[in-house]
């Protein structure tokens, strides 16, 4: 909640402890702790972000890899006063209003809420969090997260000088596909119309903006864009997908460019072959953790040629950035570090190729849509 009692960010103070852990021990396992790399894919993307800038993670680790989150994601940071009502909704929600009045402290609130079961405690967050409960989020507490992570950005005082920044090629279909499936077969998206898949969008972009924009419609449904149910289908993960996902990650790459500073990003293009999605799905959101691990090797029977050529090429990335501060692939591309041009490796199926110019006009629209309803 971000006050004594309750002060919050407990996961982000368990991972503090590990990183204190591996850099005191580092040498006992043939490792050395001046060349320490972090890395974390979604939530523990965002958890890389902010120990990138908080001053409790300074020294403990020198290069990072962020794959698909960053701190600009939406409702990812709390104000105390959000943590607060949050709490007293989901002690409202565990029967504890009958105990709370006007005059109930804060500390007693808490009481309440620990005098729970954790079972009940579980339940009653999925039941208020299809009711459009937010959950609990790092809070900004004034020592892990001492201020707002775009002011600490703003000054520069970063925790590496090394950083590895990921997205994929869609990564709005896996969200879109878990949120509407009532809507389609499971084996076909045709059926659904381009109106169905707009009014889930708009639905989204008030979640997200808490109102409509237009030009964000136009530019993901207008003209011949989702003139089919993939294709809106397609329109409408975009949207969403750029928004909460591949925009913020650019923004922090972005935002973490300095003359001292390396920063290197790169767009999956591809999907493990055997992961289950439906035909539809592009390469999405955590696809690349197949490859980043070397998982394929154990989820098909049979790996596919395919999968394990890319899975020792992420798998190469990964090391050689962690070793030296620049990564490589198995190819011979030169991988170009970002800069003001959005420079960008696109891993594909059949090659690695440099790019440049990633998401910019989605990013920029965007930006200019969330400042205009920010005011």
């Amino acid at each position: 909640m971000g006050v004594e009692d309750a002060p919050g960010n407990m996961g982000l103070y368990d991972q503090l402890l590990a990183l204190r852990w591996v850099r005191s021990n580092a040498k006992a396992f043939g490792g050395d702790p001046e060349k320490i790399t972090i890395m974390g894919q979604s939530a523990g993307s965002f958890s890389v972000g902010v120990h990138l800038t908080s001053p409790k993670s300074k020294g403990l680790f020198h290069r990072a890899v962020m794959q698909s989150g960053s701190l600009f994601s939406s409702t990812m940071i709390s104000k105390k006063e959000e943590a607060i009502t949050r709490a007293q909704v989901l002690a409202k929600a565990l029967g504890c209003d009958s105990k709370i009045t006007r005059a109930t402290t804060l500390q007693e609130t808490i009481n309440c809420l620990r005098s729970k079961e954790v079972s009940a405690i579980l339940n009653a967050t999925a039941r208020i969090t299809v009711e459009g409960f937010d959950g609990f989020t790092p809070v900004v507490d004034e020592e892990m997260i001492p201020r707002d992570p775009a002011l600490a950005l703003s000054d520069g005082n970063f925790n590496a000088r090394h950083l590895l920044v990921g997205i994929s090629a869609a990564e709005g279909d896996a969200m879109l596909h878990f949120m509407t499936k009532r809507f389609h077969s499971g084996n076909s998206v045709e059926s659904v119309s381009k109106r169905t898949m707009m009014f889930i969008a708009k639905g989204l972009m008030i979640t997200m903006l808490g109102g409509e924009s237009a030009a964000i419609i136009d530019h993901y449904f207008g003209g011949s864009r989702g003139r089919d149910g993939t294709a809106a289908f397609h329109a409408a993960a975009d949207l969403i997908g750029d928004n909460q996902l591949a925009c913020p990650t650019i923004r922090f790459a972005r935002m973490y460019l300095a003359p001292q500073r390396s920063v290197f990003m790169y767009q999956m293009s591809q999907q493990p072959s055997r992961i289950g999605w439906p035909k539809w799905i592009r390469p999405t959101h955590a696809d690349e953790i197949a490859f980043v691990l070397g998982s394929v090797f154990k989820l098909e029977r049979n790996v596919v040629k395919s999968d394990a050529q890319a899975s020792e090429n992420f798998m190469h990335i990964i090391s050689t950035f962690s070793h030296t501060g620049v990564p490589q692939t198995r190819g011979r591309s030169r991988w170009p570090k970002f800069d003001g041009q959005k420079r960008y490796m696109d891993i594909g199926k059949q090659s690695n190729s440099p790019r440049k110019f990633l998401r910019q006009a989605e990013c920029d629209l965007w930006e200019k849509v969330n400042d205009v309803q920010s005011g």
